[in-house]
């Protein structure tokens, strides 16, 4: 798969009925998504770059402000109140002066904040020193939140001098309110963390870089629409000094939250987490994370992709000093599409592919010594990459998961060890021992202490999830006795498409990984519904019509733009998953009429079969599929 994929908006909206019949209505419904605006008694607001603030209140089209500012004041004001407030932005570029410029208070029955489309109309984060959000919506502002066709973009600055400060945040939107948060056709992009400031001592360790969010949400529920959130990257941590440790990467999220959420028809990705410095830990990456806790909190993603994210590496550790230990490498970062802890999941039409666990760094060298020499540091440990990754404590919860294309994932490397020091007259340094590979897995359906979690995945394409190598050893530094080579790392622990200590039941599906297809966790059990094709023996319990193909990948095309709303893997023809399942199987029509595209159900096999997987292939007439 390429590096880069261009960012686009899907041209399809998504089957929402197929979620909603997964889990029923009630499940799924955000509070306040149906608009019960007052339109008997609206307030509009204008801003423009020509505009001016003073003493205007905004509400003429031809006397508008001049920031978003001083029209957010107004709309935390008396005159807003138990209304519902519209501001409409201008074409330009505008540059908040702070984050509490942006904080709205006051009681509007509803704020819409609209653009003039994401090219027209956007927010640059402002030139402070210390930490910058683009646009930030007040505890206090319990109203329902529009925020559409506008995007944001810039960078958090860096941290000054040497005395081991963390590099700024930065985030794109904040909020903190009860309230219903809807983004619609909104792009945050570029958004970059500070990096961290050397330790300029030996007693104080390098600062950490700044993390980064495209949306921090705590406190109430969230709806993306049209979305993208691309190119955030977490700041670098900052070097150590002497024998003090550097700092650890900041960290890059598309979505950070702890309520419901829904996703529909977006794309979040490369995301990119900081390296670490001189042992410090690289930033993971993560294009969605939602931790609700015990609260019942569903979320929903359908027609969007996750993909492309990039853990830091892990940075190297410090050379020892004459006759001193060499300090490890620091961990790479994890790489994950979805992290969810909570009771209920839904995932369709989607793509979750393309992330890299981050590198871990090498250890680093033993210090040479008249006598005795330094052992050389152990390399860090490579970060975890995964499509998909649920949790659920404790109750009961469901996952389903439909159409959807989870591939190409793949861990990080464990760091090199490093080299023992040389002993002159003494002995030379034991090597380092290499860093284990990271764990990585298409999805990991998981249950925690009393938890009950139900899996249901149908027509998934799970391809090429790979796990990486442990890092080479060390070797022992040279002495009148010679030091002992350290240990390699170990293979990714975890290389599967499928990994699960859940009851799962998984149909018409479509796995070839090398690392395994199932892996299941302490006995779990695994319903076999039938009609899949997978290259190894592991997930196959004796359904109708499932079977073994060994390399049935062999063909199928990379992540492509093969039309539909997300990137999807092309199926030949030829192969043997394209007429896989039977019509009569039920898994061919009715609420799998379609595929992850759009594309009728049966295609090419038609009348009698449809294909296992995400892709239903089409006989190509005159050039067109």
């Amino acid at each position: 798969m390429g590096q880069h994929r261009r960012a686009r908006l899907p041209r399809r909206a998504p089957l929402i009925g197929l979620a909603t019949a997964a889990f029923g209505a009630g499940v799924l419904v955000l509070p306040g998504v149906i608009s019960t605006a007052n339109a008997a008694n609206p307030l509009t607001l204008y801003v423009s770059v020509d505009g001016f603030d003073g003493p205007n209140d905004c509400t003429v089209s031809t006397r508008p402000c001049h920031t978003l500012r001083h029209a957010l004041v107004i709309a935390g004001g008396d005159t807003a109140t138990g209304r519902d407030v519209e501001i409409g932005i201008g074409p330009g570029r505008y540059t908040p002066n702070s984050i509490t410029d942006h904080l709205a208070g006051g009681s509007p029955n509803s704020l819409t904040i609209t653009g003039a489309g994401p090219t027209e109309t956007v927010l640059t984060m402002p030139p402070d020193v210390g930490n910058v959000i683009g646009l930030s919506i007040g505890r206090t502002f319990t109203a329902r939140v529009t925020v559409n066709s506008l995007s944001i973009v810039g960078p958090a600055p860096d941290a000054p001098g040497h005395d081991g400060a963390a590099g700024g945040f930065a985030t794109g939107i904040s909020d903190d309110g009860p309230g219903l948060l809807t983004l619609a056709d909104v792009r945050i992009d570029g958004l970059t963390g500070g990096h961290g400031a050397p330790a300029g001592a030996a007693t104080i360790p390098g600062g950490e870089g700044g993390s980064v969010y495209g949306l921090e949400r705590t406190g109430g529920p969230t709806a993306l629409r049209n979305t993208i959130i691309t190119g955030l990257h977490g700041g670098a941590g900052g070097a150590g000094f002497g024998n003090s440790v550097g700092g650890d990467g900041g960290a890059a999220t598309g979505v950070s939250t702890d309520a419901a959420l829904s996703v529909t028809s977006s794309l979040i990705s490369h995301l990119t987490g900081g390296g670490g410095a001189n042992s410090g830990d690289g930033g993971n990456a993560y294009s969605v994370a939602v931790e609700p806790g015990h609260s019942d909190h569903p979320v929903t993603v359908l027609a969007s992709e996750f993909s492309d994210n990039v853990g830091g590496a892990g940075g190297p550790g410090l050379p020892g000093a004459p006759g001193v230990d060499a300090a490890a490498g620091g961990q790479g970062g994890e790489a994950v599409g979805l992290c969810y802890v909570g009771p209920h999941l839904v995932v369709a039409d989607s793509t979750l592919s393309g992330h890299r666990g981050g590198i871990g760094g090498a250890g680093g060298r033993g210090g040479d010594a008249t006598g005795n020499a330094g052992a050389g540091g152990n390399g860090g440990a490579g970060g975890t990459a995964m499509g998909l990754l649920s949790n659920t404590r404790e109750g009961l919860a469901s996952t389903s998961i439909t159409d959807s294309t989870i591939s190409d994932n793949q861990a990080g490397g464990g760091g090199v060890g490093g080299p023992g020091g040389t002993g002159r007259t003494g002995r030379g340094g034991d090597g380092g021992n290499g860093g284990a590979a990271g764990s990585a897995a298409g999805l990991m359906p998981l249950v925690g202490q009393n938890g009950i979690l139900t899996n249901t995945a149908t027509h998934l394409t799970v391809l090429g999830n790979l796990g990486s190598s442990g890092g080479v050893a060390g070797k022992a530094g040279n002495g009148l006795t010679p030091g002992v080579d350290g240990t390699p790392g170990a293979n990714s622990p975890t290389a599967a498409g499928l990994v699960s200590n859940a009851w799962t039941t998984l149909s018409a599906s479509l796995l070839d990984n090398a690392g395994g297809d199932c892996l299941l966790l302490v006995s779990a059990p695994l319903t076999d519904a039938g009609w899949n094709i997978t290259s190894d023996d592991s997930c196959l319990q004796a359904g109708p019509g499932s079977r073994r193909v060994p390399g049935v990948a062999t063909g199928v095309g990379s992540p492509a733009d093969n039309g539909g709303p997300t990137h999807t893997q092309a199926l030949p023809g030829d192969n043997p998953a394209a007429a896989a399942v039977a019509v009569n199987s039920g898994l061919c029509g009715g609420t799998e009429a379609t595929d992850q595209r759009g594309m009728p159900r049966p295609g090419h096999a038609a009348p009698d079969h449809c294909a296992a997987g995400a892709f239903e292939p089409h006989r190509i007439i005159s050039g067109a599929s």
